[in-house]
């Protein structure tokens, strides 16, 4: 396994920032997006867009997204 990363400070966090970061991490051969803040257990809102668009790129993963919300896709 080989890990990669993206660094996204909330400041500047927008659905298109988290796209481009999703298809830089998918261009690196990424095939898990694993999305975590910093007190997330507070507010999740960023953790739930991330997971959100992933989602949207992959419409297959609609069904099980929507049986079991969760950061992990």
């Amino acid at each position: 396994m080989k890990p990669a990363n993206r660094f996204l400070m909330k400041e500047t966090l927008s659905d298109q920032t988290i796209r481009r970061a999703i298809e830089e991490l998918k261009a690196e051969g990424a095939k898990v997006i694993v999305a975590s803040s910093a007190f997330g257990v507070d507010d999740n809102e960023a953790e739930e867009t991330v997971r959100r668009l992933v989602v949207e790129g992959r419409p297959w993963l609609r069904r099980a997204a929507m049986r079991s919300p969760s950061s992990m896709v």
